[in-house]
């Protein structure tokens, strides 16, 4: 029996999975435990340091190096090496993500980026024929739309229990060519000259303008955004297929990515992955080959 532990986001999917690997595979038995992701890192502490049997885990790269770091999860490559097969098939970014100290931990079940996404029809018939490609001109355009009668242009999650506020955040500072941390992990968003500091100036005074509303959830934004009300949103990117959808979004078809402005247009990437622990190891060979062959 392997003991699985995720966060509680289409259970009914991994459910699925589960049955299918277990007519594969009669001789394992996989148990599956979720928890609500707000939840999920506290929970997962409390469970690492009861012991409570735990074989096979999502992961993240913002979890990876407190987990791993502390001995709960162990490098899938010392155990299984042919997991680095998999490597060239893999988004260098999630690759990343999925490693800690040069050793890689796990296997992903999904990966994204956060996009900067607006709906192309609204922008059009208001007379702007682009998207902005810099914060500057970002702001021009809010400003302009709050002056043809559009309350608030832009569209945000902000809550502090859900990691897109950071992440969004952070993709921004990216578009800027910026960078949180220096090679020393001191903080660079406290120095008014680094693009850090200068994102979260553009988020305030835009809040400060009225041109901006923050939600608690992206669903929210999304919901916001098919109401006609705004043009411009920061989301993680599998939102703009939910925007698009014909059978909820009465926008279907308007809505488009365009790189995140900035002087660079980079942005941020990040994976979710299926992880083993120390306490599988601990039980054996034959628990470690049937979480390998889980995890593959």
């Amino acid at each position: 029996n392997l003991d699985f532990t995720v966060w509680s986001y289409s259970v009914e999917t991994v459910l699925d999975n589960i049955q299918r690997f277990q007519e594969i595979y009669p001789g394992v038995a996989v148990t599956l435990t979720d928890f609500s992701w707000t939840a999920f890192r506290e929970t997962m502490i409390n469970r690492f340091n009861s012991k409570t049997p735990t074989d096979v885990t999502y992961s993240g790269g913002d979890w990876l190096p407190e987990w791993a770091g502390a001995g709960w999860l162990v490098p899938l490559e010392d155990y299984f090496p042919q997991v680095r097969d998999y490597i060239p098939m893999i988004v260098p970014f999630a690759v990343k993500d999925m490693t800690y100290n040069g050793k890689l931990y796990g296997l992903p079940y999904y990966a994204d980026i956060t996009s900067f996404l607006y709906n192309e029809k609204l922008l059009t018939d208001n007379g702007i024929e682009a998207p902005a490609t810099s914060w500057e001109e970002l702001a021009e355009h809010l400003a302009f739309l709050q002056g043809k009668g559009m309350q608030t242009p832009m569209a945000l999650e902000f809550a502090q229990a859900m990691p897109t506020t950071l992440e969004n955040y952070t993709a921004m500072v990216f578009g800027r060519g910026g960078e949180l941390f220096d090679e020393e992990f001191n903080v660079l968003f406290t120095d008014p000259e680094s693009p850090a500091w200068q994102q979260l100036q553009w988020l305030a005074d835009q809040y400060a303008a009225g041109t901006i509303t923050l939600l608690p959830h992206e669903t929210d934004v999304v919901k916001a955004m098919n109401t006609g009300s705004h043009v411009y949103t920061v989301l993680y990117n599998y939102n703009l297929a939910e925007l698009n959808n014909t059978a909820t979004s009465p926008l279907a078809g308007q809505y488009k990515i365009a790189l995140m402005p900035g002087d660079t247009h980079e942005t941020y990437g990040f994976a979710k992955f299926y992880t083993l622990t120390q306490m599988a190891v601990d039980r054996g060979q034959e628990v470690m080959d049937a979480a390998w062959k889980f995890i593959e």
